[in-house]
C-alpha cells in the first residue's frame, strides 16, 4: 500500500497539516514531527486532524521524539515511530472507534477546560499605565533591534588579482613505470592497431622476353607401305632440354613406300630466340604418327626473336618495402590520433611493425613490368599518453610548488610538449613540457567578514583594498539599498569571490 511521508515544519498548525493531508491523497500518512523548533496543537486540534484523515478514509501514523505530543498520540491510540524506515517495516495499529470516541469527549472536556481559564485570565485586572509604558518601550527596541541584526543583508563581491604559475617539466616513461607521480614518472598505454597499405614503384630490372616465332621445315619419311595422312597442327619437337615445340602449318600426305618422303612448313609454339634450332634437332612427333613415320628438320628454323623490357628485382621490392614500413607507421600514427583523440603524445620511435600479417608482390622478381607494386598489412604497436595522466602530473607538481598564501583556479592548464626534446633511448622515452595556469591569493572570508562587520560601506571598501591586492575594486551590495553600513552578523554576509 502506498505511503505518503509528510515533513512537517515549526510554523505549521492544524489549518496547514490538515490541507497536507487533503493533498497527499492516500490511505496511509505518515507525519514527521520536525527535528528543531515546536508545533503547538492542543488536544482538540490533534483530534480535529484525526477526524479529517477518517473522513478521507486515511491511516495516519506519527515520526517523533516529543514527549508531548507521544503522550497524547498514544491516548489517542496513534502508531508512532522514532523513523521512517521504522514506520514503514512495521504494522500501524488502528485505534478503535469506541475508544476514539471517549477520548474525543475527554479531549473536548479538557479544551472547554481550557478556553474557561484562558477566559479567565482576560478578566484579570488590567496593568498600569507605567508597566504598559515599559511595555511598549522595550517592544519598540526590540523592533529596532530586530532591524539592525536581521533585515540587513549583504553581497560582497571580489576581484583578487590573478597571477600565473609556470612550469618546466622532464617527463620519462619505461614498461616498469605503473603509476604517476610527482618527479614526472609517468605509464604509457600501449596501443595495437592493425594496417594495410600499398607502394607503386619503377622496375630497374632488365629481361629478354619472346617476340617473334621461329619458322622453318621438317621432313617426314615413311617408314611403312601405306599412304599417311599428315593433318595440319602436327606437333614436333626437339629431343634436348629444353624442349622446342613446333606444329605444321599444312596438312600433307606421304605417299605409300618406305622411304616417301615430304616437306612441311612448321612455325615454332612459342617466341623468342629459343624456337631458332640448330639442323637436325627436331626428332620427335608427338602422336599416334610417331610409330610409322620419322621427321627431322634437314635445316635451321630461323626468325626467332627477343625483345628487352623492364622487369622488378629483389632490390626494388627490398627498397619499396623499407618506404611501405615508413608509410605504415605514419599511417598508423594518424589513425591512433583519430581512434585516440585524448592521446596528447604518441612518439614516432615507438610505433613498430609487430608482425607482417601478409605481403604480396605484384609481378613476381623477374617477370616483366615497367612498374611494380609491394602491398603489406601489419599489425603495428606504439605508445600513446593522455592529456589527463600528463595534466594530472603537472597538477601534483605544480600544487607541490604552491604555498599557503595561493591556491589554483579551476579550469584549463595550458600543457605544451616540447617537440625536439623527445628522445627514445633503448626502451625508455624522455621528453620536456611547458605548462602554465592562473593561481589566485588565498583569502580567508571569515577573517575578513569578521573585520568589516557592521562598518560603513565605504570604510568596508578601504579595508578590503589593503587587505586583497585585486584587479578591480571591490562590489558591495547592501538590502535595503538606504542601508548604508554592513550587517553586524556574519551569516548576513554572502561573499562572491572572483564572480564565481
Amino acid at each position: 500500500m502506498k505511503t505518503a511521508i509528510i515533513q512537517l515544519d515549526p510554523f505549521d498548525n492544524i489549518i496547514s497539516i490538515r490541507e497536507k493531508i487533503v493533498w497527499s491523497k492516500t490511505q496511509r500518512i505518515l507525519l514527521v514531527w520536525p527535528n528543531k523548533g515546536k508545533i503547538k496543537l492542543d488536544p482538540m486540534e490533534i483530534i480535529l486532524i484525526l477526524r479529517s484523515a477518517e473522513s478521507l478514509g486515511a491511516q495516519i501514523s506519527v515520526v517523533t521524539d516529543e514527549p508531548v505530543i507521544i503522550n497524547q498520540l498514544k491516548e489517542l491510540g496513534v502508531s508512532i515511530f522514532s523513523s521512517i524506515p521504522e514506520a514503514q517495516k512495521k504494522p500501524w495499529r488502528k485505534p478503535k472507534i469506541r475508544n476514539r470516541s471517549l477520548l474525543s469527549i475527554n479531549s473536548d472536556r479538557n479544551w472547554n477546560q481550557v478556553k474557561f481559564e484562558r477566559k479567565s485570565q482576560h478578566q484579570n485586572k488590567e496593568l498600569s499605565i507605567h508597566i504598559r509604558w515599559l511595555v511598549f518601550a522595550v517592544g519598540l527596541l526590540s523592533t529596532i533591534l530586530i532591524i539592525f541584526i536581521f533585515i540587513p543583508s549583504a553581497q560582497i563581491t571580489l576581484y583578487p588579482k590573478l597571477e600565473e604559475q609556470e612550469i618546466l617539466m622532464n617527463f620519462r616513461s619505461d614498461p616498469s613505470i605503473k603509476d604517476i607521480n610527482v618527479t614526472g614518472a609517468i605509464p604509457f598505454r600501449r596501443i595495437d592497431i592493425e594496417m594495410e597499405s600499398q607502394l607503386e614503384g619503377e622496375s630497374t630490372g632488365i629481361i629478354r622476353i619472346p617476340d617473334k616465332k621461329a619458322a622453318g621445315k621438317v621432313t617426314f619419311r615413311n617408314l611403312s607401305d601405306r599412304e599417311i595422312f599428315i593433318p595440319e597442327g602436327t606437333i614436333v619437337r626437339t629431343g634436348g632440354d629444353p624442349l622446342i615445340r613446333f606444329e605444321t602449318t599444312m596438312e600433307a600426305i606421304l605417299k605409300s613406300g618406305i622411304e616417301s618422303q615430304i616437306e612441311v612448313p612448321i612455325l615454332s609454339l612459342s617466341g623468342g630466340t629459343a624456337g631458332n634450332v640448330p639442323i637436325g634437332s627436331i626428332t620427335s612427333i608427338e602422336n599416334d604418327l610417331g610409330g610409322n613415320i620419322v621427321v627431322v628438320n634437314t635445316d635451321a628454323t630461323y626468325g626467332g626473336v627477343d625483345i628487352k623490357t623492364f622487369s622488378p628485382t629483389e632490390n626494388d621490392y627490398e627498397k619499396l618495402k623499407i618506404e611501405l614500413i615508413d608509410l605504415l607507421i605514419m599511417n598508423s600514427i594518424e589513425e591512433i590520433r583519430e581512434t585516440y583523440p585524448q592521446a596528447i603524445l604518441i612518439p614516432e620511435k615507438t610505433i613498430k611493425i609487430e608482425e607482417i600479417i601478409a605481403e604480396e608482390r605484384i609481378p613476381e622478381v623477374g617477370h616483366p613490368a615497367e612498374r611494380h607494386v609491394l602491398r603489406i598489412r601489419a599489425n603495428v604497436s606504439g605508445w600513446i599518453f593522455t592529456d589527463e595522466d600528463i595534466g594530472k602530473t603537472v597538477a601534483l607538481a605544480m600544487n607541490a610548488d604552491l604555498n599557503n598564501q595561493f591556491h589554483a583556479i579551476e579550469g584549463d592548464m595550458d600543457i605544451e610538449i616540447i617537440d625536439d626534446s623527445v628522445t627514445f633511448d633503448g626502451n625508455q622515452l624522455q621528453w620536456n613540457v611547458k605548462a602554465k595556469r592562473e593561481i589566485s591569493p588565498f583569502i580567508d572570508e571569515n577573517f575578513i567578514i569578521q573585520s568589516i562587520l557592521g562598518l560603513k560601506i565605504e570604510t568596508a571598501k578601504s579595508i578590503l583594498k589593503n587587505e586583497i591586492n585585486m584587479s578591480d575594486a571591490p562590489i558591495i551590495i547592501v538590502s535595503p539599498s538606504f542601508w548604508k553600513y554592513l550587517p553586524f552578523l556574519p551569516f548576513r554576509i554572502n561573499m562572491v569571490i572572483d564572480g564565481k
